[in-house]
């Protein structure tokens, strides 16, 4: 899970500064999202042709 930190933050194994963009395990970010420490980054796939597709 991809997000995006809105406070500065430190762990056992962790620590992370104000609008840093970290992968993270999904249980962590969840945590950090739901105290407010982050938001999630919502991947957006895009449909591209490569050329010579129809």
């Amino acid at each position: 899970m991809k997000v995006k930190i809105k406070e500065n933050i430190v762990g056992l194994d962790f620590s992370y500064t104000i609008g840093e963009e970290v992968n993270v395990k999904k249980e962590l970010g969840n945590d950090l999202i739901n105290a407010g420490y982050a938001d999630e980054i919502k991947l957006i796939k895009k449909n591209t042709k490569k050329s010579g597709d129809k």
